[in-house]
């Protein structure tokens, strides 16, 4: 297993420009220091174990012993030399830049207070080692620090400084010994060599750190999987594999755009993105793709393409479980445009109450309502457009057709019961309650205003404002105030179903709970949730069950009901009773042989078609008269269900009409997204297709400038400063002469001013 010291270090603080080798903000840390030193102890032992030099495979030890002294007896002169050229050889890469003689003076200096005479090889590879180690904690191995001048005006800087430049910017990595060899012959900098040089970069492997680390950053798609991790029982399709092939995938992407020298037009619009079997099924729902390896594929579908689609970034640009119109909007303005909007306005980004409890409303509604305050309109106007465009992938990059909501229906008996009870409360006990809500102030006056107004109507205005002045969705809202006050309505008959159908539920087998969750197979969203809570409901221990049931809230418990009841565990008792009766009377009567053929029909497993037949002899030999008794007094709710389900899977009553009691489903309906968008400037589109041709069409300008802003300020390590004003637009013109040609981009940069040059900061005045 190859070594990996660097995750072990604490992570960097991220600069102004948004890149964590930002030299603006990065400073050493006492604790990645300490770290640093450990690291290096560990790799010159790995590298280097004692008597490596025994080993002539050993690769490691050929590439840094490149001279051994000739006799294991060592004369001093000759194994200075041989320290000397292993050393000067070896800061020439830690460096990154020939070593000075002052330099050299000082490593052999430390070899000769280690080196031990006559101690023979063993002890000159162990003097060696300790420069190694000691070299290997140096602030200018682990900075990439330049040379400077005492001067005002800018100068060039050497070919070597050039090289590693080029190299971490590119590679994020030091030079190779060809960039090397060009610094030495001072070459590098010549105009064709400059350009042969990032040709021949950009096609190593070394080069995917552009997209893995210079895209991930600047566009985020690195914080898939520390921002987005879900709940893996309820999301069992989340895994880590996913989510590294989802980084993957736009690193790649956004590599393979600059290697193979497409335009700035692909960055939007490619219809080909990085895919492996698993990517392809969760996100893209394609089965044709097999196996762990990442590789190009053919998008056929129109509504993907360019990066903007990715899973990785609309998994970022998202809320957990739930999209963020206004999230993804923002970031497309701000990160990929480079057209940041001004802070908003105090308590701008709170929906009103009515609106953020409105469960009827689809989030585009409540965005739309909350954008239609003129302090809000200005920046959604230029935001909303943007992100409801892209509405129809999910948080995680799944395409989706339509929202989920709730239906809101009117409950008049419930809230006439509910504001009764409310009201035989005292006014004292009533406050109490409400200053023991969770709310802020304002929150607590407006219920407090509410539920003063219902206690002061008469029995027929407190009728007539419940049933005929409420909306559905004032009406729900007002229970759920009351229920978040622990009102309760006594109604034992309810309570009663309620017990009995989740004893029913819990008598189920595993394997029949997940039959009846099929029944949602058309939503996963909702079969995730109606899992989760008849998970739930099935680990309350006994003896809590009576009590775990009345602490729900009514609103909760209705839901339950109205749940159980779509599953079928609310049957009728007596019903029920009836037909388990007639299916017994119904087996008894078949003669052994249509019986036989009747057991032969079920597909089950020899041992299981034994315990089968047994149950089955102890039905037929149950006593007539004493069948009623049998079935009320000593099987439970969920053993009758249990015997119904099996007579009725051997068609014991081929002529009864085996339709079940009507099912309410619980309360929730879909409504299609609506992608449609319209720009301040009166220009409608629609979709992600829409989207992508007014980026185009209206901001490439804002598109090719923040690429190339962000590009620079990544390859210099800085945050850019108004004197690369002039860089950029130079750039610009050079990629827009190239035809958008994004190798010009990198290019330009390698040649640009900013890129080659270095200047000593201006001194500071104080005003």
């Amino acid at each position: 297993k190859p070594l990996a010291p660097a995750d072990r270090f604490p992570s960097d603080l991220t600069g102004a420009s948004g890149f964590e080798n930002s030299a603006n903000t990065l400073f050493l840390q006492a604790s990645r220091m300490e770290r640093y030193i450990a690291a290096a102890e560990r790799i010159v032992e790995s590298a280097l174990p004692a008597e490596s030099w025994l080993d002539e495979e050993s690769a490691s030890f050929q590439r840094i012993f490149s001279v051994l002294p000739g006799d294991w007896r060592q004369d001093a002169e000759e194994t200075e030399a041989a320290a000397r050229l292993v050393l000067e050889r070896f800061l020439l890469r830690t460096y990154r830049r020939p070593p000075t003689k002052e330099e050299i003076s000082q490593a052999m200096e430390r070899f000769g207070e280690t080196w031990i005479p006559d101690s023979g090889m063993n002890g000159f590879v162990s003097a060696v080692k300790q420069v190694i180690q000691a070299t290997l904690i140096s602030p200018k191995f682990l900075l990439r620090i330049e040379q400077g001048r005492e001067s005002a005006d800018p100068w060039r800087i050497s070919d070597f400084e050039l090289a590693s430049r080029l190299s971490y910017f590119l590679w994020a990595t030091m030079p190779d010994d060809e960039l090397f060899e060009l610094a030495s012959q001072a070459k590098l900098r010549e105009s064709e060599t400059l350009k042969a040089q990032v040709r021949r970069m950009l096609q190593s492997p070394k080069a995917e750190t552009l997209g893995s680390v210079f895209a991930a950053q600047w566009l985020g798609f690195r914080f898939i999987g520390n921002r987005v991790r879900l709940d893996p029982i309820d999301n069992p399709w989340c895994t880590d594999s996913l989510m590294t092939a989802m980084r993957e995938e736009s690193g790649l992407f956004f590599t393979s755009l600059i290697r193979e020298n497409k335009t700035l037009d692909d960055l939007i619009a490619a219809d080909y993105t990085y895919l492996n079997e698993e990517l392809a099924r969760e996100i893209y729902g394609i089965d044709t793709v097999k196996g762990r390896r990442m590789r190009k594929v053919r998008l056929p579908d129109t509504n993907r393409g360019g990066i903007l689609t990715h899973g990785s970034l609309m998994a970022v640009t998202s809320n957990y479980k739930q999209t963020s119109p206004i999230k993804r909007g923002n970031w497309i303005l701000e990160t990929v445009l480079g057209r940041p909007l001004p802070p908003p306005p105090p308590n701008a980004g709170a929906f009103q109450e009515e609106v953020e409890e409105n469960d009827s409303l689809t989030f585009r509604q409540k965005v739309e309502l909350h954008s239609s305050d003129p302090s809000c309109r200005s920046c959604h106007s230029k935001i909303d457009p943007l992100g409801f465009s892209l509405e129809n992938f999910d948080y995680f990059g799944r395409w989706r057709d339509t929202y989920r909501v709730r239906i809101i229906e009117r409950d008049d008996q419930r809230a006439l019961a509910l504001t009764l009870a409310m009201r035989s409360l005292s006014q004292q006990e009533l406050d109490a309650r409400i200053d023991d809500l969770d709310f802020g102030p304002n929150a607590r006056r407006k219920i407090r205003e509410r539920l003063r107004n219902l206690r002061q109507l008469d029995e027929n205005a407190l009728h007539a404002e419940l049933t005929k002045m409420l909306s559905p969705t004032q009406q729900n809202q007002l229970i759920r105030t009351l229920d978040w006050l622990e009102i309760r309505v006594v109604d034992e008959e309810a309570d009663r179903r309620l017990f009995h159908a989740v004893e029913r539920l819990r008598a189920l087998s595993q394997k029949q709970v997940d039959a009846k969750i099929v029944s949602f197979e058309d939503d996963p969203e909702q079969r995730a949730e109606v899992a989760e809570t008849l998970w739930e409901l099935r680990q309350i221990p006994e003896e809590d069950l009576v009590a775990d049931l009345e602490d729900f809230s009514e609103e909760y418990r209705e839901e339950i009901l109205d749940l159980l009841e779509y599953l079928g565990m609310l049957r009728n008792e007596e019903n029920l009773n009836q037909r388990l009766r007639e299916h017994i009377l119904a087996l008894q009567e078949l003669d052994p042989r249509e019986l036989e053929e009747r057991m032969d029909d079920l597909e089950v497993e020899p041992d299981e078609r034994e315990e089968i037949a047994q149950g089955v002899n102890f039905l037929r030999n149950i006593p007539r008269k004493d069948l009623s008794q049998v079935i009320e007094t000593e099987w439970s709710g969920g053993e009758r269900e249990e015997i119904l389900e099996f007579l009725l899977s051997m068609d014991i009553l081929e002529s009864e009409e085996e339709e079940e009691e009507p099912r309410r489903r619980p309360r929730f309906e879909r409504k299609p997204i609506t992608a449609e968008a319209v720009l301040p400037d009166g220009t409608p589109f629609q979709g992600p297709a829409g989207l992508r041709k007014v980026l185009l069409e209206q901001h490439r300008e804002d598109l090719l400038r923040q690429l190339a802003s962000k590009m620079l300020a990544y390859a210099l390590g800085r945050q850019l400063e108004y004197f690369d004003e002039a860089a950029i637009r130079s750039i610009m013109k050079q990629i827009e002469a190239d035809g958008y040609r994004l190798q010009s981009l990198v290019n330009g940069i390698a040649s640009c001013y900013p890129f080659q040059y270095k200047k000593n900061p201006e001194p500071t005045q104080n005003l």
